[in-house]
């Protein structure tokens, strides 16, 4: 392995040009429109991993629903 010395300005510099997870598992656009989704169909955020693929199972066929009238206009 190769080493050698690096600024820490430039350190910093760097990461700003990296995307990094966020701490829920999703873009905060799609966090927010998954949310009022999750709102407006009467459901909570998911509070532990069962309830999480719940939401996930749900709001899929909400979106298929979605494309599927789109196709039907």
């Amino acid at each position: 392995m190769i080493k050698f010395p690096v600024n820490p300005n430039d350190f910093e510099a760097f990461r700003d040009f990296c995307e990094y997870p966020s701490t829920n598992g999703c873009a905060e656009g799609l966090k927010e429109h998954f949310d009022m989704m999750l709102h407006e169909g009467g459901r909570n955020r998911p509070i532990n991993a069962e309830d999480a693929k719940d939401a996930l199972k749900w709001l899929l066929q909400q979106i298929i629903i979605s494309i599927h009238n789109k196709h039907e206009s």
